[in-house]
């Protein structure tokens, strides 16, 4: 063999090894490497929206543990904002083995309305009335004092003809 094909063969044998890695190499990489897909749940079912002032009742900071409290919030579908019925009871999108809840089964007016385990029963069992939203206690829910700002508060009330005991589903 002369330098010159032994030149060649070698230069040959080098590209043939680097398209073998490069081919190696892409081949190695597949898209299980690549960064798991981000899949969302979709957001389940309805704002409780306020006839009075069309805020809606939200879990405060998506709180999920046992006694987070409700207020009222500019609507923005978050998953705070998002109700569901299973039989009587309301849950959220934020944690689904939560219900909406009158604090202590009180049945007196004023009485606080937070999150609670769902366990049944009267403090949880809601019904709708025409526009209200009746509790089994006979009471519905209401915003305290009328008051139309962001923050306000939920509670208990008797039946009456105010606007903020008056709530659509949107």
């Amino acid at each position: 063999m002369t330098s010159t094909t032994k030149r060649s063969a070698i230069a040959l044998l080098g590209l043939a090894l680097t398209g073998s890695l490069i081919s190696s190499t892409a081949s190695a990489y597949t898209p299980a490497d690549a960064a798991p897909a981000v899949t969302t749940k979709p957001l389940a079912g309805f704002m409780l929206a306020s006839n009075m002032n069309n805020r809606c009742l939200t879990v405060v900071g998506a709180n999920n543990l046992p006694g987070a409290a409700v207020y009222m919030q500019d609507c923005d579908g978050s998953p705070g904002q998002r109700w569901y019925f299973i039989g009587n009871q309301l849950h959220t999108d934020v944690s689904p083995n939560y219900c909406l809840d009158v604090a202590w089964n009180n049945h007196d007016i004023g009485a606080a309305v937070n999150m609670w385990k769902c366990i049944g029963g009267d403090a949880q069992t809601w019904n709708w009335s025409g526009t209200k939203l009746q509790n089994a206690n006979g009471n519905v829910l209401d915003i305290s004092h009328s008051n139309p700002a962001n923050g306000a508060a939920v509670q208990m009330w008797n039946p009456g003809e105010s606007a903020s005991q008056d709530w659509h589903m949107s």
